[in-house]
């Protein structure tokens, strides 16, 4: 499950796990995420800033359901105090904010026991993704407003 807020991350991650051959569910808010981890899931990556409900609510509440899939804090806010945080909360790693490939990879291979690709072969799939091409050119106008 991707629980993500955000539009641009929400086609992201989209685009990187279709590449991968990962089927996934997109919520838009924690609460969501906590409704949808009541199913059988195998990984969840979890913004930690959502509307409705945030990220560290949601994992407590999944947690305190005894739900434990790993769960893969996915945020900007990257600094120790933060990730102890996440982690107290019931997160199992931290993928920090613009994702780097290579730890998304990694992440997704040890905690969903996912076969993946190279780093390199993952950017050219996606540099001759037109959704991808359509994302980065929707994304660069908008970068100094963010």
């Amino acid at each position: 499950m991707v629980a993500e807020d955000n539009q641009d991350n929400q086609l992201l991650l989209a685009l990187m796990l279709r590449q991968l051959g990962v089927t996934y569910q997109l919520v838009v808010n924690g609460h969501q995420a906590v409704e949808t981890a009541l199913g059988l899931l195998d990984l969840i990556f979890m913004d930690m800033q959502m509307p409705v409900m945030g990220g560290e609510e949601a994992t407590r509440l999944i947690r305190h359901a005894g739900i434990t899939v790993p769960i893969i804090a996915i945020t900007a806010n990257v600094m120790a105090e933060d990730a102890e945080r996440y982690k107290a909360a019931g997160c199992q790693a931290l993928l920090g904010k613009p994702i780097v490939q290579s730890e998304f990879l990694a992440l997704l291979s040890q905690y969903a026991k996912q076969a993946t690709p190279s780093v390199a072969k993952l950017t050219l799939q996606l540099a001759t993704d037109p959704a991808m091409q359509a994302l980065i050119a929707q994304f660069e106008p908008s970068c100094p407003r963010y």
